[in-house]
């Protein structure tokens, strides 16, 4: 396991990554609505801007990366513009509850209590709530606050960044943006296959003798160049990553991944299997594919792509 995520990390560590300035957050607890503006979108990687800038679009836009950090939020809009020179973006959303918010109260006597994500590094700007100096990153408000917003600041930022605003601007005018080689990671060639062989290594050592299948894929309604470009091979490298952990368990496993994907390049993916998908395999496989790149159509597609682990023919099943 220790390995599976060693080889995660390096595949992110590897990929260049749009950031974030500041993040406002406000909540209107009685009406139960709120936003999440983002502002000064940047990008770490300036030679590759165009790459980050449709990872903005294809993973958060017309992805489901906000609905996947924000499980409890219903995200009604999103949408990119820009604001005095720079790229800004804003989702808003409604909640079922302050704990769908991700807000948190022990009682009804208690504060209301929200804190900065534990997987992202940021910094706490300005409130009008309290801070709780026992409890960095964490802001307290009154039980009967009705209001609250949060500004924070990431301090990854070292200035060297560049706004992805000028990506934006020929992107909105309909320009098609010239991406690197692989049109997702932003590595091109040389550092893709490298990435790439290290996820195959690594996989193959924790695969506990087990065989790892991914594919072949059936596409309906479109041709084998649109699957050609959503899986490539460090895709399937990434999914065999989602599956090493019942490979090294030698559990035998079948599934089906149905990505339905609409005209404009927006995409669902469901999985079909004869028991209910183990939670964590699913959101990997999600993970997987708002990296890719789905082409646009006139009409909707589908993929269906079957993966399955085969444990070595003297596995005891343990």
């Amino acid at each position: 396991m220790r390995k599976l995520l060693f080889v995660t990390g390096l595949l992110v560590l590897a990929t260049a990554c749009p950031e974030v300035e500041r993040k406002v957050y406000t909540f209107d607890l009685k009406a139960h609505t709120g936003t999440l503006v983002f502002e000064n979108i940047v990008t770490d990687d300036p030679p590759n801007a165009n790459d980050d800038f449709m990872k903005v679009v294809t993973q958060v836009v017309k992805g489901t990366k906000l609905e996947q950090d924000h499980t409890g939020w219903s995200i009604s809009d999103k949408k990119l513009y820009e604001n005095d020179g720079r790229l800004d973006g804003k989702a808003t959303f409604t909640f079922g509850s302050t704990s769908g918010a991700g807000i948190y109260q022990h009682d009804k006597k208690a504060p209301l209590i929200w804190c900065t994500r534990r997987d992202e590094d940021e910094v706490i700007v300005s409130t009008n709530g309290t801070r709780i100096p026992e409890l960095p990153g964490c802001i307290a408000w009154d039980r009967k606050a009705s209001k609250l917003t949060v500004t924070v600041r990431s301090a990854k930022l070292t200035g060297e960044e560049k706004s992805l605003v000028d990506p934006w601007r020929k992107w909105s005018k309909g320009d098609k943006l010239p991406v690197s080689e692989d049109g997702s990671t932003g590595l091109g060639g040389k550092g893709q296959e490298l990435m790439t062989r290290i996820a195959k290594g690594m996989t193959d050592a924790i695969t506990g003798g087990s065989t790892i299948t991914v594919g072949p894929a059936a596409v309906k309604d479109a041709g084998a160049e649109d699957v050609a470009a959503v899986l490539g091979s460090d895709e399937e490298a990434k999914l065999k990553i989602c599956l090493s952990k019942a490979a090294h368990a030698k559990q035998a496993l079948e599934e089906t991944l149905q990505i339905a994907v609409q005209p404009d390049g927006t995409w669902n993916l469901e999985v079909k299997a004869s028991t209910s998908p183990d939670a964590d395999r699913e959101k990997c496989y999600h993970q997987v594919f708002t990296e890719a790149t789905f082409p646009k159509r006139d009409a909707a597609w589908t993929i269906a792509l079957p993966v399955s682990v085969t444990p070595p023919s003297d596995a005891s099943g343990e």
